[in-house]
């Protein structure tokens, strides 16, 4: 199997643009995608990170643009679906990034500096071939890399961990503080101060969440 590497630039893009606005990152995993009579139809799924406060403003906007026809939010995970108006050249690069040839290995990236960057292969080098090549003409395409490779290891989103809110809410606050770097930025003790809660309490929540994607991790390993 083939798999490619594209970052390209799309001025025009919902989600690229506002992670720009925001400082944030918007991981996607396209669900769906169809023709109707306004254009092109996306279905995706969506991890966010930053600062609370900035996802929350950029889910905001997103939410006041024409183009997003039904949007559902859940801490910072979301499920969208928005219809792309295009000019018919700016469309064949977008349906040569979006079409029924192609799997997406990994979720699509999109930086808080308003690029986006793609791992996308398929059985045939050509239709990689054409995708880059529309993506390169349209969207200041650049090839990272394009390669043969057995049997890639696909991102699955229906298959990550289910953390409770005081759950997610401590593993985020631990890794925005530098708790999970080397060395730590951070102790178990500042983190509960942070999150007003005692240390125990706070120990007992990174724990649980800790083992429930350390568990994840291993069997995603392991397969």
């Amino acid at each position: 199997m083939w798999v490619t590497k594209i970052k390209l630039l799309d001025k025009e893009c919902i989600w690229a643009t506002r992670c720009k606005q925001f400082d944030i990152y918007d991981y996607q995993y396209p669900l769906g995608f169809y023709k109707t009579k306004k254009g092109l139809a996306l279905m995706l799924y969506h991890i966010l990170d930053g600062e609370e406060k900035n996802i929350k403003r950029y889910t905001f906007a997103v939410k006041k643009d024409k183009r997003i026809e039904k949007i559902e939010v859940r801490k910072n995970f979301m499920i969208s679906l928005a219809v792309e108006k295009r000019t018919k050249k700016e469309l064949r690069a977008f349906e040569a990034l979006y079409n029924e040839k192609l799997i997406y290995v990994k979720p699509g990236i999109n930086y808080p500096d308003g690029t986006e960057i793609w791992e996308i292969a398929s059985f045939e080098r050509e239709d990689l071939a054409k995708s880059i090549d529309f993506i390169g003409k349209y969207y200041s395409g650049e090839l990272l890399f394009l390669k043969e490779i057995k049997a890639p290891k696909i991102f699955i989103p229906e298959i990550m961990p289910e953390l409770t809110d005081k759950q997610y809410n401590a593993f985020k606050t631990a890794s925005q503080q530098g708790y999970y770097e080397f060395p730590r930025k951070t102790n178990l003790h500042k983190l509960a101060k942070i999150s007003g809660i005692s240390r125990p309490t706070l120990e007992e929540h990174l724990r649980k969440a800790e083992i429930k994607l350390l568990r994840f991790m291993k069997e995603l390993i392991l397969k």
